[in-house]
């Protein structure tokens, strides 16, 4: 099976407002509420596609409750730690093609309740075949958590698929996870090199392929990817590039690539599928796509550009 790794879950609530107008009155319908978090989304888009998948991390209070509920409606299999604080509430505010996203912390993990997830995690291994950790560390967590996790999984000669940011990226890049796709909304800099350009990306990618990491990918554009591996490069992008929404559009990216790697995919035909599956997501709003026919229908309208 493949296991999702979401320290920080969360529950989404979107609204759509064509005019929103800051310091003002803006009215809206009833917000759209469904389970987030990266690992959540990718566990979804990867039982689209028929593969067992259980998802692990922390849940609390009555919004961990609904997360678990959502996953399971999914028909994904969970495995959380159960802690006393509350599972977080990100607010999402989509006007017109912009977006405005409010994200919580999350809640602070005790001592005890790390404990309770590490458990359970090693336990998980033994079962495992594929390890995906994404998103943020919630408080009460040390940065070094990735590293930790990814080294536990390298033992046992499980490949990981890296999505995280700033000081928890550049330390877990260490411990050489398979497949390593920074998460670059709030810093645009890896292993200081400015991801100002295609160049710089492929530098950056180079770099943490120098600690042991396969492939490494980067978004490009509005719902491209540039993948990265040893002696090759190339970008996958639709022919049309546009979205109705950011929403989710990553981490369906990030499930249906791990889908394609573990079935044996090439990378270019992995490429495909996960463009695909972003920017089905995108269109719908809703977090992932609807079926894995959606994502396979588009394939031959993606674009595979080599830049080595």
């Amino acid at each position: 099976m493949i296991l999702t790794v979401t320290l920080n879950p969360s529950i989404d609530k979107t609204f759509e407002i064509p005019k929103y107008s800051i310091n003002k009155l803006n009215r809206t319908d009833m917000p759209q509420i469904i389970a987030g978090g990266k690992g959540i989304n990718a566990a979804i888009v990867l039982k689209l596609f028929k593969e067992e998948v259980v998802a692990t991390g922390f849940l609390g209070d009555l919004t961990g409750k609904k997360v678990g509920e959502y996953l399971r409606s999914k028909d994904v299999t969970t495995n959380f730690a159960q802690i006393e604080g509350s599972t977080r509430t990100n607010y999402i505010v989509l006007d017109r093609r912009k977006q405005t996203q409010i994200n919580e912390r999350g809640p602070k993990i005790e001592p005890d309740e790390l404990e309770s997830f590490m458990d359970i995690y090693e336990r998980a291994l033994s079962h495992a075949k594929f390890v995906i950790m994404a998103g943020s560390i919630p408080p009460g967590i040390d940065v070094d958590i990735y590293k930790s996790l990814a080294r536990k999984a390298k033992h046992k000669n499980i490949n990981v698929f890296l999505n995280t940011s700033g000081e928890a990226l550049e330390r877990a890049v260490e411990a050489a996870p398979y497949i390593v796709k920074p998460d670059i909304r709030v810093r645009e800099k890896v292993l200081g090199i400015t991801l100002d350009s295609i160049k710089n990306k492929i530098r950056a990618a180079n770099k943490i392929m120098s600690d042991g990491a396969q492939i490494v990918m980067f978004s490009e554009g509005i719902i491209g990817e540039l993948i990265v591996s040893k002696g090759k490069a190339f970008i996958a992008k639709p022919e049309k590039d546009t979205l109705r929404s950011r929403i989710g559009v990553q981490d369906s990216i990030i499930g249906a690539f791990t889908y394609g790697v573990v079935n044996n995919m090439s990378l270019e035909n992995a490429a495909k599928i996960a463009v695909c599956a972003g920017k089905a997501a995108g269109d719908r709003m809703i977090n992932t796509p609807e079926s894995s026919k959606e994502i396979e229908m588009c394939q031959k309208n993606i674009l595979i550009e080599e830049v080595i």
